[in-house]
């Protein structure tokens, strides 16, 4: 009966990473239909990704306590949206049922990664692994439809491109954890060549994605992992190296970044367009500091002493600001009220304690990676948004923060 019950775990598992293999390609399906035809509202990718976390949760049935403080939490976030129900305000019970379970969809995903890789079976981190590299290529692959004339860009305005994806912004973020997850690998692996040329393929395809995320997070990323400060600082003959290599590649690499960002559509047509309509700070930050002005007015003279403790919910958020702040712990903040963003910096804190606990330990090589991508994410997030608020971004989350669980590389 054991070895029965084992066996329907690994065919669980298999069934779920190959879902989640082609979870960017579904979205591409879907994309395709929807981009094109705007009559089309059937959502195949959400009901697939609902399916995928479905058989998450039925995969974790034994964790009986975890499956109780992700119903707890869903209930409390949900329970703004009954509030201005009853009291007769327009709201969707569906999109705020869907919004509060893309928030939980990294947990969710950090629990299950965390158990497959503590269970350290070759076959299975083979298998995630393949997962990790064909969500790569799918993004890759749409991303460059761009220069055979198919697929839509990333902004209304023209600029960038992300093929059929349907996913917006949040595609930013699953790009950057794609390539952080394969670079670190190759450094793991000894592969220094190979490193820096995956680096320089992956930054010119974040230019033609036309990300500004995505470009500075590719640049970030590649620092944080090659270069050891104390490390350098320690060894002579290393310093030596470093300078030497730096009074070359530095002023190259300057050169090519600033030709680069000036020939690219980003700042042709994006920057350079609201450089004189709008404030130095307005346009860093993508007119998100007048979205929180208006956000932050609305709150002070509208919300009530309970809605400013528990929230009005998301869909009535968006409809008395009219446009979210795309900011998460502010969207959070004025969605949820002063418990939704308890609970979120108390999830937050928590996962740093442990990040940070466990990043310098030679048992676990991909720790290091999970911390230093936990820090990263968490000040894109205050920044730019669409981050742990993405569903599908909210699956590659929970994989590279369940890294730092990670014995071996294979």
């Amino acid at each position: 009966m054991r070895c029965i019950l084992v066996i329907k775990v690994k065919h669980i598992d298999a069934l779920i990473i190959f879902l989640m293999s082609i979870v960017l390609l579904v979205d591409s399906i879907n994309g395709y239909f929807k981009l094109n035809n705007s009559s089309f509202t059937f959502p195949i990718s959400q009901i697939y990704k609902t399916g995928i976390l479905l058989l998450i949760l039925l995969r974790l049935h034994r964790k009986a306590f975890f499956l109780f403080i992700i119903a707890c939490t869903f209930s409390i976030l949900f329970l703004p949206t009954i509030l201005q129900f009853v009291q007769g305000y327009s709201v969707s019970i569906y999109s705020d049922s869907l919004k509060i379970v893309k928030y939980l969809t990294p947990i969710i995903c950090f629990v299950y990664f965390r158990e497959l890789f503590l269970q350290n079976r070759i076959w299975t981190i083979k298998k995630l692994f393949f997962f990790i590299r064909i969500s790569y290529i799918i993004i890759v692959v749409n991303v460059l439809m761009k220069f055979v004339g198919l697929g839509f860009s990333l902004y209304r305005s023209g600029i960038g491109s992300k093929g059929y994806i349907y996913a917006g912004n949040e595609i930013s973020t699953v790009f950057l954890i794609l390539y952080a997850v394969l670079a670190f690998e190759l450094i793991a692996k000894g592969k220094k060549i190979r490193f820096w040329v995956f680096f320089a393929f992956t930054i010119n395809v974040a230019f033609v994605l036309g990300s500004k995320s995505a470009i500075l997070g590719v640049l970030l990323v590649a620092l944080l992992l090659r270069v050891r400060p104390l490390a350098i600082l320690a060894s002579s003959k290393k310093l030596g190296n470093f300078m030497v290599v730096s009074a070359v590649v530095i002023p190259l690499g300057i050169f090519w970044f600033l030709n680069r960002v000036v020939s690219s559509e980003l700042f042709q047509n994006r920057i350079l367009y609201y450089y004189n309509k709008v404030d130095l700070l307005t346009l860093i930050l993508s007119s998100r500091n007048l979205y929180f002005q208006t956000a932050f007015d609305i709150y002070k003279n509208n919300y009530n002493t309970l809605e400013k403790l528990i929230g009005i919910g998301q869909s009535r958020y968006e409809e008395i600001t009219g446009h979210t702040i795309e900011m998460d712990f502010l969207d959070i903040f004025f969605a949820y009220g002063v418990t939704g963003i308890f609970l979120f910096l108390g999830t937050i804190l928590l996962a740093c304690y442990l990040f940070y606990k466990r990043k310098d330990n030679v048992n676990y090589p991909f720790a290091r990676l999970s911390y230093l991508f936990f820090i990263l994410l968490v000040i894109i997030s205050s920044l730019a948004g669409h981050v742990f608020s993405s569903g599908i971004a909210g699956i590659f989350i929970g994989f590279v923060f369940a890294m730092t669980y990670l014995r071996r590389v294979v």
